[in-house]
């Protein structure tokens, strides 16, 4: 750095150019068409979010298909929509399960980058010379930079062609043109399903963005909301249906009924499944 700077504005001087790189890489990211995002950078949750900021952009208020979402993530910012209204991301306020702590601390991941900047910026100047803590600067920063380059999902973001194990698009577009207009499906990995299949009505039974689905797990009557819902069909991994057995005190075997396995695609390696809801008429 130019020597007779103040301590401020060499800070000043680190928080811009980390801005600007930061802006430059996600501006990169940011272009690549949707399939090589989705997965990677685009979350099946995230597709609920964008989902509920359609249709509040539509007029019909912060719906997930026609149920009541939980509540908004504020962090999250997702859809500018006509008239410049700024609409946030639909995040439940309650947490299943660990993975999604990374992406509730996403977005304040900046800030604590900035203040680190910061931090060592004052450790370097206040530790050594001037070229001895330029020299630790480079150093650490070309060991962050070659720790990132060297994740294989970093690297996927530019040079994976991959949409056929990945990622939760193809389950959507694959329910879109499987089910006529109007049929009631349930998942609960529901997100890329309700975004891509728009033609469906798509009920979330994870609980994440359905309030009335959130209190028939905690009370063990999910078998229940799904007959009374009058759900057709559920898309979902084998795991979804150990949740929905586990959350539901009266379960029966031919509840729910094994149509097929997805062909063609899977998300993560992991297949997808078609079953077939017993209504008990």
């Amino acid at each position: 750095m130019p020597s007779g700077l103040s301590l401020q504005q060499k800070d000043n001087r680190i928080v811009a150019g980390l801005l600007t790189l930061n802006t430059f890489v996600r501006s990169v990211v940011a272009l690549r068409p949707i399939e090589y995002l989705d997965g990677l950078v685009i979350p099946d949750d995230a597709y609920l979010s964008l989902t509920t900021a359609r249709n509040i952009a539509r007029g019909l208020g912060p719906l997930y298909s026609l149920e009541h979402t939980n509540g908004f993530q504020p962090l999250y910012v997702f859809l500018m929509v006509p008239r410049f209204r700024l609409l946030v991301g639909a995040y439940t306020c309650y947490i299943f399960t660990s993975w999604f702590y990374e992406r509730y601390l996403f977005p304040i991941g900046i800030v604590v980058f900035l203040l680190m900047g910061i931090a060592l910026d004052r450790f370097f100047l206040h530790y050594s010379s001037h070229r001895t803590g330029v020299r630790w600067a480079g150093t650490l920063a070309v060991v962050l930079v070659g720790l990132n380059i060297m994740q294989p999902t970093f690297r996927d973001l530019i040079t994976s062609t991959d949409t056929q194990t990945r990622g939760y698009m193809n389950v959507g577009l694959w329910a879109r043109r499987e089910f006529p207009g109007g049929t009631i499906l349930g998942a609960q990995q529901s997100g890329a399903i309700g975004y891509f299949a728009d033609n469906l009505r798509v009920i979330n039974l994870d609980g994440v963005v359905n309030a009335s689905c959130y209190r028939s797990l905690v009370e063990r009557r999910n078998i229940d909301y799904i007959r009374a819902t009058r759900i057709q069909h559920i898309v979902g991994w084998k795991v979804d249906l150990s949740f929905i057995k586990s959350h539901s005190t009266n379960y029966a075997d031919d509840d729910l009924q094994l149509v097929k396995e997805l062909d063609g695609f899977t998300s993560w390696n992991q297949p997808w499944y078609l079953f077939k809801v017993n209504l008990r008429h």
